[in-house]
């Protein structure tokens, strides 16, 4: 494996962003003995299958390598700011037809990458980890030396794991591009919910009707219930009861957004304080997502970020990982796509230091010796945000 020099030859001062980059890269390339050598596409539509799975382990890898260095939900973070490029009309399907040198070209890009990633996160969360390992490892072993499909790779999951649903499910999501919406059409009765799903469409959008078999996992007050969603829409059921707090997206592991009814939005934003980082990160993004699709007011959205604010993570703030897009690019486009007036813009700064400036007078701006990464990283994030948005 050669690299650029600027991966590995750095010291111990180097800035943490970069000792996190130098370790994934090489997480990632290392992945590729398997996904790309040991097995290799048999053609260049297939792409993904590499570079997917390289993103996917990587994150695995650096967490295993540097667990203090926080690289547990960055596979996460990647998925939420994909979505911000798969949400357009423009946005092309990760399983493309490859015809010509330019196609292969357009085939490395993010939708590659990280939504790739994202997929197989999914069904992983869906199957549980030991068992998609193991529909993994039977593919690895069966192809070993050769080339295969994606076809070859999802046939063999399924039948190794014995989950014969995921062939459609997993063909739905690399055959067309953009993002499932799931919108709880109804209260929680008897412990049941219904799920209409959609496709998701910000204001100013026009996307074409699609259709996708959703693995949907469901958070009622920390129980988990998993369930293959298919259109137009479906029932889920929690056993008979109706928790207190239901997140229709555990930890943000499925590729999808989700709606809810005024009071159960209310309901989520009043437990954010006390949710997971994992959780807190997938609201955010789906309240953002919502008010952009007109589905939540502006009022909601600042009312999250003032909750969060004291106890968020910093990946709530900023991600390292590319095209990532988090609270300081969302409140940027706001402030320059003139949604804002110029008394906005004053008022958005006012709230941004009123909010955030104490977690930073917190911090300091000095580094600690021996200090947690999430507070280093926190710190740096901190300063972007107060500068650029306060």
């Amino acid at each position: 494996i050669t690299y650029r020099e600027q991966l590995l030859l750095r010291d111990d001062n180097a800035p943490l962003e970069q000792k996190r980059s130098s370790l994934a890269v090489q997480a990632h390339e290392i992945a590729h003995q398997w996904f790309g050598d040991l097995v290799t596409p048999a053609w260049w539509d297939d792409t993904w299958l590499n570079e997917s799975f390289a993103t996917w382990m990587a994150t695995k890898a650096s967490q295993d390598v540097r667990p203090n260095q926080d690289f547990s939900r960055d596979t996460l973070n990647a998925s939420l700011s994909v979505m911000r490029l798969d949400e357009l009309a423009s946005a092309r399907q990760v399983h493309q037809p490859v015809h010509n040198a330019d196609d292969i070209d357009n085939a490395f890009d993010n939708i590659t990458y990280s939504k790739g990633a994202a997929i197989l996160a999914m069904f992983e969360n869906y199957l549980g980890p030991d068992v998609f390992q193991r529909g993994i490892h039977a593919y690895l072993t069966k192809f070993a030396n050769g080339n295969a499909t994606a076809q070859d790779f999802i046939g063999t999951v399924a039948r190794t794991t014995s989950h014969p649903e995921i062939v459609a499910s997993f063909n739905s999501y690399i055959d067309q591009p953009n993002i499932p919406l799931m919108t709880l059409q109804s209260a929680c009765k008897d412990g049941r919910l219904r799920f209409a799903q959609s496709v998701y469409t910000p204001v100013g959008q026009t996307l074409a009707h699609r259709t996708w078999q959703v693995p949907m996992c469901v958070d009622g007050d920390g129980s988990r219930t998993c369930q293959m969603a298919p259109p137009p829409s479906t029932q889920i059921s929690l056993g008979g009861t109706c928790p207190a707090l239901l997140l229709p997206n555990e930890k943000g592991a499925g590729y999808y957004r989700f709606a809810e009814d005024p009071q159960g939005w209310t309901a989520l934003m009043g437990g954010a304080a006390r949710m997971s980082p994992a959780n807190q990160v997938t609201l955010f993004h789906n309240v953002d997502a919502a008010m952009r699709a007109g589905l939540v007011p502006a009022s909601d959205y600042f009312a999250l970020i003032q909750t969060l604010a004291p106890v968020a993570q910093w990946d709530l703030l900023m991600s390292d990982h590319r095209d990532s897009f988090n609270l300081l690019d969302s409140l940027h486009d706001l402030r320059v796509t003139g949604v804002f007036s110029a008394s906005d813009v004053a008022k958005e700064n006012a709230f941004v230091r009123k909010v955030f400036g104490p977690r930073l007078a917190s911090l300091g701006l000095a580094p600690k010796p021996n200090e947690p990464a999430a507070n280093a990283l926190m710190r740096q994030y901190l300063v972007e945000l107060l500068v650029e948005e306060g």
